[in-house]
């Protein structure tokens, strides 16, 4: 009797052994995929980052060479792709352009199948996928500058040509996550298709898993259509500018910002002119939405902690600020007033690896407002270093200069677009100082 207890005991020993093998198994085959998967994420993202101008070169031409696609047209010489109804012959002063009346209302950020499509190509963790390119962005390789989902203002429609006594620009209200969580994994779609495999780093192409891609059959870019048509999908518009220091004599300076490569999540790793940043309100409160609605306001930010390395001016539910009596602001806004600090606009455009909408625009500052506003540049902010020539007041404004500078290759899109323009237009920019 004995014998047969212990047979029963070993029996149920040797099955619950079995089945714990099977158990660990699985369980080792499931870690296994999700580590894949990780790394396959980790990799297309560092292999977008690594060469995003010459993918966004690529899939320019690509664009370009649809026999079935809207034609757009590459923007000074730039990657972006723009069409006439977006780009002004000649820059208009900032001034002149009119918002509609925010919309208030969150539209829903894309399609249920887009959705579905874009999670086929995100990272497993140990209860399925990420829901989303942020989530797994936050949990995985998040960056080390502000990576917050803040309330931001929705692109609805641009023109340049509105007609008497309609505006140039719409907006709604979105989240900052809503445009990354679709322009994001739009690049890396793109560098896992055959086109972009031949301008990925090798290093990079060799572990790559194509989830996103389909046989070349881009899904993503199929499902969306027209990148211009701004109902298909959340665009918070980054506003980019080349700002240029104008001294008495007419000598002209500039600035750029080479982006760090882990501290921001759009154009990292890139050289760009300065400021750029997306279209925000300063603090998630009604009242600060209603007043921070205005480009130059938001752009007057971006100066403040770019160039003086100021605390970004945000609140969860905080006071807006207070424009005209708060320092750098209030200097900021006077000199637009008084003509001695110029903001301009060439139009816009959009980025055709990532369907971002950039905002191109230059700020031309007399010399002596620029010096008082901006005494001491920093070296360095939180979203990478700042570029400003050997005595701190900038690189000369100069075709020699300007030609070096693009022919970089790692020069951000937009932030070439904006020198090429500049440089283009620049009896329109210096030529208007009150000498």
């Amino acid at each position: 009797m004995g014998d047969e207890v212990l047979g029963t005991v070993l029996g149920i020993i040797g099955a619950l052994t079995g089945v714990a093998g099977l158990v660990y198994a699985r369980l080792s085959t499931r870690q296994g995929s999700i580590d894949a998967s990780t790394r396959a994420f980790q990799d297309a993202r560092r292999a977008v980052n690594a060469d995003r101008a010459s993918l966004a070169d690529a899939a320019a031409r690509e664009a370009a060479a649809d026999p079935g696609g809207e034609t757009f047209q590459r923007v000074a010489g730039s990657s972006l792709l723009s069409k006439p109804s977006w780009m002004f012959a000649t820059p208009l002063p900032l001034s002149d352009i009119q918002l509609a009346p925010l919309e208030h209302e969150f539209a829903p950020p894309i399609s249920d199948r887009l959705r579905r499509l874009i999670g086929q190509g995100l990272p497993e963790h140990a209860s399925g996928r990420y829901p989303s390119y942020t989530a797994a962005i936050q949990a995985l390789a998040a960056p080390t500058g502000v990576f917050e989902n803040r309330e931001s203002y929705r692109l609805l429609d641009f023109t340049t040509t509105p007609a008497p006594g309609e505006p140039h620009m719409r907006f709604s209200l979105c989240r900052y996550f809503d445009m990354l969580d679709v322009g994001e994994p739009l690049a890396m779609e793109f560098a896992l298709s055959p086109t972009g495999r031949t301008v990925v780093p090798q290093p990079s192409r060799r572990r790559i898993v194509p989830r996103l891609a389909n046989a070349g059959a881009l899904p993503l870019r199929r499902e969306l259509g027209d990148p211009t048509d701004l109902s298909r999908h959340p665009v918070l518009p980054a506003v980019n500018t080349l700002t240029i220091r104008l001294t008495p004599q007419g000598s002209a300076t500039f600035f750029l910002h080479k982006r760090g490569a882990d501290d921001v999540p759009v154009a990292a790793g890139q050289l760009h002119v300065i400021p750029c940043g997306g279209f925000q309100p300063s603090a998630q409160n009604p009242v600060a939405v209603a007043d921070d609605y205005n480009l130059w306001r938001s752009m007057s930010r971006e100066y403040a902690e770019e160039l003086l390395g100021l605390p970004e001016a945000f609140g969860a539910m905080g006071d807006q600020l207070d424009y005209e009596s708060t320092s750098p602001y209030a200097e900021l806004m006077a000199g637009v007033r008084n003509g001695t600090i110029r903001p301009w606009i060439f139009g816009a455009a959009f980025d055709p690896l990532s369907y971002y909408v950039e905002v191109l625009t230059a700020t031309v500052f007399d010399s002596a407002v620029f010096d008082a506003v901006f005494p001491q540049i920093v070296d360095r902010n939180p979203e990478g270093s700042v570029v400003k020539g050997k005595d701190g007041r900038g690189l000369d404004f100069t075709e020699a200069t300007v030609q070096q500078i693009l022919r970089d290759t790692h020069m951000a899109p937009a932030g070439y677009a904006c020198l090429s323009l500049g440089w283009q237009h620049r009896a329109t920019l210096l030529g208007t100082a009150p000498h």
